[in-house]
This record gives structure tokens, C-alpha cells and sequence, in this order.
């Protein structure tokens, strides 16, 4: 699946066999502008600075956010987690998202009620996602789309800053 950034560019979106979800698109090198980096993790406290690796210009990011467990705007929500990869390779910037994972808010009102952690194989692995009758399941299937949605608004939105 192909999908367009605001800044024209091709955001790559890979589902592999275990279901992991990963967002990347390709940048000419000379276009990245790395000291930017620092401007971003300031004006979004979702995310941090895991690592950076200024002679290679290897930076790696993890942040969460929230996805909603409806097709619009609701009180179902859960926490995505992720890694976002910005690296050199083969005279181009690789930016990519990976390791994503979700935890559950607690149930509301309910004091010491478990966040629980599941992973994309537990939403939509072929087995989780579709029906015997071959129909995808509603919720699994939204979960899916918004975690695709929100990769693309997060490289869109680290684009805007180093691009």
C-alpha cells in the first residue's frame, strides 16, 4: 500500500506476515535538515530522543500516541507505541516507523483495573482479522486502518520539521 505525504513523497506502508505494521518513505539526503530534530522533540512531549548517532546521522525516536477504537472520534481509545527510525542508507534518508504495540487505558472508574498490552498479530494477523465466513472483523479491521492513518500523520508530521 502506497500513500502520499502532504510534502508529495511516497509513504511506504508494510503489513508482513505477523501482522507488524511498518510506515517509511525515501528522502534525497541533501534534503534533511537533522538539526531540526531538536525543534520537534520540544514541541511534541510524545516523543523522545532514544538515541542519536551524529557521524552516521542515525536517530532513533520512540514516541505513543492515541488511536481511536472507532472509525471517528470516541471514548474508545488505546495508546500506540512506537519506534521511529531515521537513517542513512544508500545516499538517501530512511525514515521509518516500527515496533508498534498498544496498551489499553484502564477501564474508566474502575481503580486498579490492568493496562493490558497487545501487539499487531493479536488485531489483525490473518487468523485475528477475518471470519471463517472470510469477513474481516469490524473492530479489527478499524484498528488496523487508524494505526496506518496515525503512522502517516507521524511521518508527516516529523517530515514537516526535518524536511
Amino acid at each position: 500500500m502506497i500513500l502520499f505525504s502532504q510534502n508529495k513523497e511516497n509513504i511506504q506502508i508494510n503489513v508482513d506476515h505477523q501482522a507488524n505494521i511498518s510506515a517509511s518513505i525515501s528522502l534525497p539526503q541533501e534534503m534533511i535538515q537533522f538539526n531540526r530534530i531538536n525543534d520537534w522533540l520540544a514541541t511534541n512531549n510524545q516523543i523522545n530522543l532514544n538515541f542519536i548517532n551524529h557521524t552516521t546521522k542515525e536517530i532513533l525516536i520512540k514516541g505513543q500516541t492515541i488511536i481511536n477504537l472507532s472509525k471517528s472520534e470516541s471514548v474508545y481509545k488505546t495508546r500506540m507505541f512506537y519506534s521511529l527510525h531515521i537513517l542513512n542508507k544508500n545516499d538517501k534518508t530512511l525514515i521509518e516507523i516500527k515496533d508498534i504495540y498498544y496498551e489499553s487505558f484502564p477501564e474508566y472508574g474502575k481503580q486498579g483495573t490492568p493496562s493490558i498490552i497487545t501487539y499487531p498479530s493479536d488485531w489483525y494477523s490473518h487468523k485475528k482479522l477475518y471470519k471463517k465466513s472470510g469477513k474481516e472483523r469490524w473492530l479489527n479491521a478499524i484498528v488496523k486502518q487508524n494505526t496506518i492513518n496515525k503512522s502517516s500523520e507521524i511521518l508527516n508530521e516529523a517530515l514537516a520539521f526535518i524536511y
